[in-house]
């Protein structure tokens, strides 16, 4: 988020008390956009560098996600075909906004628009 985004949920969040802590404070703001009906999907693969900064950047913010690997998983790597028209991995679905690869000010505009 870039500084005015950030300002803005500062203000929000203290206007709910909740104190401002950075990132982790972030999805609570999301999480209260939203009313906690977020929907995240990660199509992965074990030895996958970029599924990995995924998982921590959404495990480290306490985002929760559903992962499927689709090294083991034929119909789920079917299925992140569909939604991507490819095979490289990451694939995250938030909310229907497919995001190619770990994209990380793609992934928090879907996550603001969730």
């Amino acid at each position: 988020a870039d500084d005015r985004q950030a300002a803005g949920m500062q203000a929000d969040l203290q206007h709910t008390g909740i104190d401002w802590c950075g990132s982790i404070y972030y999805i609570s703001y999301i999480d209260n956009l939203t009313g906690g009906n977020m929907a995240i999907s990660i199509y992965t693969t074990p030895t996958c560098t970029f599924c990995k900064k995924a998982k921590d950047y959404f495990r480290t913010n306490h985002v929760p996600f559903t992962e499927y690997n689709v090294a083991q998983d034929t119909r789920k790597a079917d299925e992140m075909m569909r939604k991507s028209g490819q095979m490289g991995v990451p694939v995250i679905d938030i909310n229907g906004k497919v995001i190619i690869g770990f994209n990380l000010p793609e992934i928090e505009r879907a996550l603001h628009r969730a």
